[in-house]
C-alpha cells in the first residue's frame, strides 16, 4: 500500500494514498454522508452519538473531514477503487 503525507493544522499526517484523496477538496456535509451511503440527517445523527462538533453551514475544513473520517471511519467504497 502506497502512503502519502498531508499536512492538517501544521501537522503532517501519513495516510493510504487512497484517502488523501478524499481530504483534497473541501466537501459539504451532505457530500461525505453521501461516501457512506447515508441520508444527511442519519448522518447528522452519527456526528452526534460521536460528539463530533461539525459546523452546521458551508464547507468543511481539511480538519473536520478528517474528524469525520478517522472517527467513522473511512467510507468503504474508496478502499476499493
Amino acid at each position: 500500500m502506497n502512503y502519502s503525507q498531508t499536512i492538517i493544522d501544521g501537522q503532517t499526517i501519513t495516510l493510504p494514498s487512497t484517502y488523501i484523496s478524499l481530504l483534497s477538496q473541501l466537501k459539504f456535509k451532505k457530500e461525505i454522508a453521501a461516501e457512506y451511503g447515508l441520508s444527511s440527517q442519519t448522518f447528522c445523527n452519527m456526528l452526534k452519538r460521536n460528539n463530533l462538533k461539525i459546523r452546521n453551514h458551508g464547507y468543511l475544513t481539511k480538519r473536520e473531514m478528517y474528524l469525520i473520517y478517522s472517527e467513522l471511519g473511512w467510507p468503504s467504497q474508496t478502499m476499493s477503487s
